[in-house]
């Protein structure tokens, strides 16, 4: 199977407000969107079901895995995939802001476009240049769906790594792979000052769908989905003309959705049917399964749909902002003299460490404090 379900579920066009909305409430430190009902996160079924890649398998990233390749073993990389010499892949290759070695993915498919044309017409392709469009493709995949970043324009020379040997890319658990990258990127897009997210908003997307059906009204439902996998179920083709209004909307929506608005399980019948099933992928996702006996004074994490352990949701707003909307609860004071009096009250139990010598200027500073 490989990567093919990737390539069948891409989906250029995408939900940025509504992807956006959720990202924000992304709690990078614990790997859960933090809602009004509690906290949810991104499974392993997820990725199976939506995008139809394996979570078994051979962890891209195994214990043989080079996190940061050397230009030298680059070049022998790129000698057997691309069938590149040294000079050759030092023009074609490109250096990242953080000084990491990148392919730019519009040149790479300018290098190896137009096989299947020449084929086509009688031109004689020697098995090397097949072998090496085969791996440009592969990694151009990886770049687009897999681990794409903000740039949507390049991938990282690392990411060569597993196109060797080229018979073995199968066997990798490329399910979870997207998995972790998502949770990567979502990290980084719900910092501040932040305002792109990378990944693949493709699958970001059908999972809002998927477990949040209120949503699903602003794409509409594909007529032809085969129910193979629930990355094809909603075609999204909604523009709205002011994003800004409609993202503030659904900042509301989140604000005020329940669990009753969930889907928790969206995959029950699939998994009843035996569908999914199989071994655990490698690495084991057991810590993360069981966070909460890790991370948090309590009996342990939530059971099933709606229902959590006894104190989880009397401690969970205490440590978490349920709303992005800020509902002000403070008393709105409209008398001047009693706003007056009631920040001299304030400023004198508070005993400021140093003098203020402009006590107007401290008055205008201690509004939002009173």
């Amino acid at each position: 199977m490989g990567l093919i379900p990737a390539v069948e579920n891409l989906d250029l066009g995408y939900d940025k407000p509504l992807c956006s909305s959720l990202a924000e409430r992304y709690y990078g430190e614990i790997d859960t969107f933090h809602l009004p009902f509690g906290e949810m996160t991104i499974t392993p079924n997820d990725t199976k079901f939506i995008t139809e890649l394996s979570i078994e398998g051979k962890s891209v990233k195994h214990a043989n895995y080079m996190q940061e390749l050397e230009r030298d073993k680059i070049y022998v990389f790129t000698k057997d995939v691309f069938q590149w010499d040294e000079e050759r892949t030092k023009s074609e290759m490109l250096v990242g802001k953080s000084k990491q070695m990148i392919f730019h993915l519009s040149r790479l498919r300018d290098n190896f476009m137009g096989t299947k044309k020449l084929r086509a017409e009688g031109n004689v392709l020697t098995r090397e240049r097949i072998i090496a469009t085969d791996n440009a493709y592969v990694l151009y995949v990886l770049g687009c769906v897999i681990f794409p970043d903000v740039s949507g324009a390049r991938v990282s020379a690392n990411f060569i790594q597993p196109l060797q040997p080229f018979d073995k890319i199968h066997e990798y658990s490329w399910g979870t792979a997207i998995l972790a990258h998502s949770l990567n990127e979502l990290i980084k897009a719900s910092r501040a000052r932040r305002n792109q997210i990378g990944g693949d908003m493709a699958f970001l997307h059908a999972l809002i769908y998927v477990h949040f059906p209120i949503f699903a009204q602003r794409a509409f439902e594909n007529k032809e989905w085969d129910h193979k996998y629930y990355g094809d179920k909603y075609i999204y083709k909604s523009k709205p003309k002011n994003q800004n209004k409609g993202y503030l909307k659904l900042r509301r929506q989140l604000d005020n959705l329940t669990a009753k608005n969930v889907v928790f399980d969206p995959y029950k019948e699939e998994l009843a049917k035996g569908k999914g099933k199989g071994k655990k992928p490698l690495p084991s996702c057991d810590y993360w399964e069981d966070r909460a006996f890790h991370r948090y004074p309590l009996d342990g994490p939530s059971r099933t749909d709606d229902d959590s352990i006894p104190g989880y949701m009397t401690w969970y707003p205490n440590v978490s902002h349920t709303r992005v909307i800020r509902v002000d609860e403070r008393p709105k004071i409209e008398d001047k003299a009693l706003f007056v009096e009631c920040l001299l009250f304030k400023m004198e139990t508070e005993k400021p460490s140093r003098v203020l010598d402009n006590p107007s200027k401290a008055i205008n500073q201690g509004r939002e404090k009173c």
